[in-house]
């Protein structure tokens, strides 16, 4: 139907007249005459066994979870650009973004830019599209615009990660480095900087005064060798007799006295460098015994923990005897019951102590006396077995099962042990021959098969005699061995009065150069294998056996060469086939 639009009005009204009708009919609702305590109390009359069904911990939980993954980047956010530009003008580049951001306002098209401190050469710069990146870093000095890379959705919360722990270094603290010419090398803090963020370290140089001379004194061009200069002690007496400037020095605060030689601080032979506290590594350092003898100081000779105390120590069992070398319970005796990660619970030997005590592992060492039987558990001769024969402070001396030799050993890198191990893999046996007829019954037959000791002398007589160290870090001194095995040999230096290790093809007899022993040819007898008389007892004849008696060589005096006459006896050891 139609209806005119001059009748819109009426309708309205009779409508609204209808509804205010209706609502006047309709029964008062008794909530609506109750305040509202009585409204809240039926509520909770009605839904309070609900109520009870509510774990409000499990929905914090629940909302926890939800809220961290809310954190992760997801498709619809705005994507992380790396942006190239110069070394070094990283933060600069990041400001200058910045300032333009604020300056266009909400125009601006990017969200963030970020530098980061390890990250050199490029920045983060967060966007929604790359044509956003394009158009904030264009006219921007000191940035490649081409190089443009998008970083994985998943690798952008790793972007922005911080590392757990933050690298705790103290004075006395054993480190290594991690960069230049002495990456890998043994260092000892002797001064932290925290402010700057730097550590002074003491170790052993690695310089050439030599070619340094040549640089300074001589003005020559110094070609870079590939080559890295071997550790070397310096002694600033020959650094004055190459011409180099020396200037010594002495600290107001400590009254230590310094040589400084062209910009570098030496004390005692090592050098003094400060590095950065990231080019340095702190976790798990392993000093070797032949490292820490190098860092030795002599007026700490009785004093073994004021060098091997702060090392990182070796792992501690239940059940272990253990000492207390430091600290208030200094000479404490217990055994382990108890192992946490800095700390060990020990059972004290006196009864007029408590029944358990809490001690550091720095402050406590392993104990054992003369007669014990242990394991190496790390180290250069982990595996190895003995006897403990004496016990020098926190080092030990034992002798090896397999080899019967002295092993110098930290205490705290051995334990208790029944166990025997031998290097013996097999057992040769000798051939038994049949005797020659015509030859005299001779002494038995010969085991000695040669090798490196077969005219009976081992490594053990050489110790008590007087050698000279021909290379290496010790190179030139004199002294005498105290210990020796097939690899290393421990010298007694004459000058400085101090026991190293050095290799065993290091060092010489006092001017000649140590060689395996070997017996001088017999000149008679034309014999040209060496025997010594006191062991197998020479036949008369040549000791090769010959098939025919006119094939036989003539050798005159060890010489190989026939001689013109046939006087020598070319009689064979063995019966000749024909006879």
């Amino acid at each position: 139907f139609i209806v005119h639009g001059g009748d819109d009005d009426d309708l309205q009204d009779d409508d609204g007249r209808y509804r205010m009708q209706h609502r006047q009919r309709r029964p008062p609702s008794p909530e609506r005459e109750l305040d509202v305590e009585q409204v809240e109390r039926h509520l909770r009359e009605r839904f309070g066994v609900l109520n009870n069904d509510y774990d409000e911990d499990f929905d914090n939980e629940e909302t926890t979870q939800l809220d961290q993954q809310a954190l992760i980047p997801c498709i619809t956010d705005s994507k992380l650009w790396m942006v190239g530009c110069k070394t070094g003008h990283e933060r600069e580049v990041v400001a200058y973004l910045m300032q333009k951001a604020i300056d266009k306002g909400s125009e601006s098209q990017i969200t963030s830019a970020i530098a980061l401190d390890h990250l050199k050469n490029y920045i983060y710069v967060e966007a929604h599209k790359e044509a956003h990146v394009k158009e904030a870093i264009k006219g921007v000095r000191n940035i490649y615009q081409t190089k443009l890379m998008l970083v994985p959705l998943k690798e952008m919360t790793d972007v922005l990660s911080v590392e757990s722990k933050a690298v705790d270094v103290s004075k006395n603290m054993w480190v290594r480095l991690k960069i230049g010419i002495y990456k890998g090398d043994l260092a000892k803090v002797v001064d932290v900087d925290n402010v700057r963020r730097s550590v002074t370290v003491k170790l052993i140089p690695r310089i050439d005064l030599q070619t340094l001379a040549n640089k300074v004194v001589g003005g020559r061009e110094v070609v870079k060798k590939k080559v890295i200069p071997p550790q070397r002690f310096i002694n600033i007496h020959n650094a004055r007799d190459l011409h180099l400037r020396v200037k010594r020095s002495r600290d107001r605060t400590t009254g230590d006295y310094f040589d400084h030689v062209e910009g570098m601080r030496f004390q005692d032979g090592f050098l003094l460098k400060t590095f950065a506290m990231k080019s340095i590594s702190t976790q798990n350092i392993q000093p070797t015994l032949d490292e820490l003898e190098k860092f030795r100081n002599p007026e700490d000779a009785d004093d073994d923990s004021a060098m091997f105390g702060n090392r990182e120590k070796g792992h501690f069992m239940e059940g272990d005897a253990v000492l207390v070398h430091i600290g208030d319970l200094k000479n404490l005796m217990g055994r382990v019951e108890k192992v946490e990660e800095e700390y060990v619970h020990i059972r004290p030997k006196s009864k007029d102590m408590p029944r358990s005590i809490v001690v550091s592992k720095k402050e406590v060492c392993k104990y054992f006396k003369p007669g014990d039987h242990v394991k190496v558990l790390f180290g250069a001769r982990k595996g190895a077995t003995g006897m403990v024969i004496k016990v020098e402070g926190q080092f030990l001396i034992i002798v090896s099962d397999s080899t019967k030799e002295d092993i110098r050993v930290f205490a705290d890198h051995v334990t208790e042990s029944t166990e025997v191990t031998s290097d013996v893999k097999f057992v040769m046996h000798a051939p038994q021959r049949p005797q020659s007829p015509k030859r005299p019954p001779r002494g038995g037959f010969s085991t000695n098969f040669g090798g490196r000791h077969r005219d009976g002398r081992g490594p053990g007589s050489m110790v008590g005699s007087t050698v000279k160290i021909r290379q290496g870090h010790y190179k030139g001194c004199q002294g005498r061995i105290v210990d020796i095995n097939h690899q290393t040999a421990r010298v007694e230096l004459e000058s400085q009065m101090k026991v190293v290790t050095v290799n065993r093809n290091d060092i010489s007899d006092k001017g000649t150069v140590s060689t395996p022993f070997r017996e001088t040819p017999h000149s008679h007898l034309g014999s040209e294998t060496p025997m010594r008389p006191s062991r197998t007892p020479l036949h008369p004849y040549m000791p090769t056996p010959l098939r025919e008696p006119g094939e036989s060589t003539p050798v005159h005096y060890g010489m190989r060469t026939p001689m013109h006459d046939r006087a020598w006896n070319p009689s064979p050891l063995s019966p000749t086939i024909g006879v």
